[in-house]
């Protein structure tokens, strides 16, 4: 034999118990999509208001959010934009929420104000909660989605301190995904 065809029969002999071990694409797919349906109640431009606690004091913004599913129903993108009583843009952020099927999880990444992050990332009965750390400081949030209103609360922990409510937020939908 050819030391051409000796590596392709080499080839073949270690693909196939390997493909025989791959997880099926297919079921994985459809777990994947599943799993978000359960988060299409966020599908959707929303608007409302955002108090956010600043050391100058609460400031208010018109909060607005617009998620779509993307990838056949698989991930589901974010965009939140805050806006001073001028209309000026003061906040922007951007987030993709995922379901890991291998590890039956889901998961985020975030960003805003210059920073990225893989928040945790966990479904609830009537909305969903996530968080992250950044050195002493342990952020989260509970949102929570009842008759028709998205509200969701951030807090803020230092150290061992208890988590103190910074973030208020109350939203109605006001059309479908882009």
């Amino acid at each position: 034999m050819k030391p051409s065809y000796l590596l392709a029969a080499a080839s073949l002999a270690i693909a196939a118990p390997l493909s025989a071990q791959m997880p099926d694409e297919g079921a994985m797919i459809a777990e994947q999509r599943e799993a978000m349906e359960a988060l299409s109640w966020m599908d959707g431009t929303w608007e409302g208001t955002v108090t956010t606690q600043t050391p100058e004091g609460p400031v208010t913004y018109r909060q607005t959010e617009n998620i779509s599913p993307i990838a056949g129903g698989t991930v589901r993108v974010i965009e939140g934009r805050g806006f001073d009583e001028a209309g000026e843009l003061k906040f922007n952020a951007a987030a993709m929420i995922v379901y890991d099927a291998e590890n039956d999880e889901y998961g985020m990444i975030a960003s805003a104000r210059g920073r990225a992050t893989q928040p945790w990332f966990k479904k609830t009965d009537n909305g969903f909660e996530w968080g992250f750390e950044t050195g002493p400081v342990k952020i989260s949030y509970i949102a929570v989605y009842d008759d028709g209103v998205w509200s969701e609360e951030g807090f803020m922990a230092f150290g061992e301190a208890p988590p103190a409510k910074f973030l208020e937020m109350r939203l109605e939908r006001t059309g479908g995904s882009e």
